[in-house]
């Protein structure tokens, strides 16, 4: 006899009885699919699903998302089939197709499709949301956008803007407004924000094009549309994003920065908020990052080699000077800073972090930011901040050489200072520095190290395997990090990783710490290619070199590291 979904989905410790329950009442009111249901909620992954529907049907399964599927074989069965019987063909072999079939023992089907294409059909199974997922690609044009986003079965989702931060004021999505015209933007933005957690999305692109507004999602690394509601409904989504984040909706011309909170599910998300004019109107960029999970960083998990491990806890065991933190947006500085400071930080210290705004909330450490509406800028706030007897600093995106001398000050008296700064070039940072008006011999007695660093893929570790690079790459890996026989890694894909081989990032690391000779090159405000050499003369290890010793470690590829920029 075969055994029902759920009863699988909860031997196999998937999803608890009580979620079942949860799950098989929206189905009853709803009419909806048990396991679209169940992915919706996020209780299960698609994955999951199709791995227990083909053990339920014993069938094999496959996951849509990982398939290119050819306009020719999409030309052998109609739209209208296809979408009423929720089948996809997937590839042709001489005269047999397989088919994606969300019931691959509907017989009338398979018959229907044999008639229609003169193949063999070879059906597989696929999970129902993940066949509407594809339908949606493979017809974009003929379904409503609205469709796309379920803006009639929206969970609730809770809104602290920065305003309403204090009184944690809940808004629900399902309230209408007074105003009836604002209740589809609500709807929609909301709609976007609950897809992009969903889908573990780390960005959300809104680019106002001439006819529609493109909505896009970064997950893994990678940019995918989720809709285009029509180009009337774009600046009311900008307004509706600027309100959340505490912006200026009358503002068009200029760049716009702020941040709001979420919680959906009992977990919270800053959500960073950008603005930019662009030709049709203002584009937004929101990057989500969940705040609580910064307490739990530890410099060992960061991904920093032992050798370097050791060097940087040299570094920030001293009671002070300046630790510079470089890289692109998104790069881990933050990260790197949080870890140290959770390492560093003693209920017999005074620790303080200061950014614009506070985005991490973290135990046992002081936090503030400045308030241009009240008249404190970021750099008045820090100079009352450094009188405040701090053992430990933490400075956001320095902003202005008026901060930067302030933060330097504050690290040749008795506060050890981490700052971040928005920078490609570790070793050029510093005759950058210089440039911004710091007095040489202030950051010659100041610095006590550069962290340049860079996030890249990291391989699964669950269907991971090896392999003998080609004759150059292995030369160019034994230079690198001195094996004798360096092997690489791939990982192939599975249901731990979702078919895509990689499991979050790793950092990739570059700490330049100055001797004395690098001090007196600094006094002397020599030029960058002085202290290039000189630290390369001393046995500096490129990002590369250290992301090369974690492709040979089996912890990324190399085409990961070579695409660092």
């Amino acid at each position: 006899m075969r055994k029902k979904l759920g009863q699988l989905l909860i031997e196999f410790r998937i999803i608890t009885s009580e979620q079942l329950a949860e799950a098989v009442a929206d189905q009853r009111r709803t009419g909806e699919r048990l396991g679209s249901i169940l992915i919706k909620k996020g209780y299960v992954t698609e994955e999951d699903l199709e791995y227990l529907l083909s053990r339920q049907l014993a069938v094999p399964a496959i996951n849509l998302a990982k398939y290119q599927i050819p306009r020719e074989l999409v030309s052998l069965v109609s739209e209208r089939f296809m979408k009423k019987n929720y089948v996809v063909p997937v590839e042709r072999d001489d005269k047999t197709l397989t088919v994606a079939m969300a019931n691959p023992q509907d017989y009338r089907v398979i018959d229907e499709l044999r008639f229609m294409t003169g193949l063999r059909i070879a059906p597989v199974v696929s999970s129902m949301y993940g066949i509407k997922q594809k339908l949606r690609q493979l017809f974009p044009k003929s379904e409503k956008w609205e469709d796309a986003l379920d803006l009639k079965a929206q969970r609730e989702l809770e809104i602290i803007t920065p305003q309403e931060e204090q009184q944690s004021r809940e808004e629900n999505l399902e309230d209408a407004l007074e105003s009836a015209s604002e209740a589809p933007i609500v709807k929609i933005v909301n709609s976007i924000l609950l897809a992009a957690l969903d889908k573990k999305a780390t960005h959300v692109h809104i680019v106002p094009e001439e006819t529609a507004v493109l909505v896009k999602l970064r997950v893994n690394n990678h940019l995918e549309t989720l809709v285009t509601p029509p180009r009337e409904y774009a600046q009311n989504l900008v307004n509706r994003l600027k309100i959340l984040s505490g912006m200026d909706i009358l503002q068009r011309r200029l760049p716009q920065e702020g941040y709001f909170r979420v919680r959906s599910e009992d977990q919270f998300f800053d959500v960073d908020v950008a603005t930019f004019p662009v030709r049709n109107g203002e584009q937004v960029v929101l990057t989500f990052q969940q705040p609580f999970s910064k307490e739990e960083l530890r410099l060992e998990n960061l991904g920093m080699t032992p050798e370097m491990l050791e060097a940087y806890r040299r570094v920030i065991a001293a009671e002070r000077g300046l630790v510079l933190v470089v890289g692109p947006p998104d790069s881990g500085k933050t990260s790197t800073i949080y870890a140290s400071l959770n390492a560093l930080k003693s209920p017999n210290r005074v620790t303080f972090t200061y950014e614009n705004p506070i985005k991490n909330r973290l135990a046992d450490i002081n936090q503030a930011e400045p308030n241009e509406r009240a008249g404190l800028s970021f750099a008045q706030g820090l100079r009352a901040l450094v009188k405040q007897d701090i053992d430990y600093l933490m400075v956001g995106e320095v902003p202005s050489t008026e901060v930067f001398s302030t933060v330097v000050e504050a690290a040749l008296g008795r506060t050890l200072v981490f700052a971040r700064m928005v920078f490609n070039n570790t070793l050029g940072v510093i005759p950058h520095v210089l440039e911004q008006g710091v007095a040489p011999f202030m950051l010659y007695s100041a610095l006590s190290a550069v962290m340049g660093q860079r996030l890249v893929r990291r391989l699964c570790p669950e269907c991971l395997e090896s392999f003998e690079p080609p004759s150059p790459v292995r030369e160019e890996l034994r230079q690198a990090t001195g094996r004798d026989n360096p092997r690489l890694y791939r990982a192939v894909g599975c249901r731990a990783c979702g078919g895509t081989g990689y499991r979050g990032r790793i950092g990739v690391f570059e700490l330049l710490v100055p001797d004395d000779p690098m001090r007196q090159l600094i006094l002397a405000n020599a030029p960058a290619e002085e202290i290039a050499q000189a630290a390369r003369d001393k046995g500096f290890r490129t990002l590369i070199e250290d992301g090369l010793t974690k492709a040979v470690d089996g912890m990324t590829t190399y085409e990961e590291v070579r695409g660092i920029k």
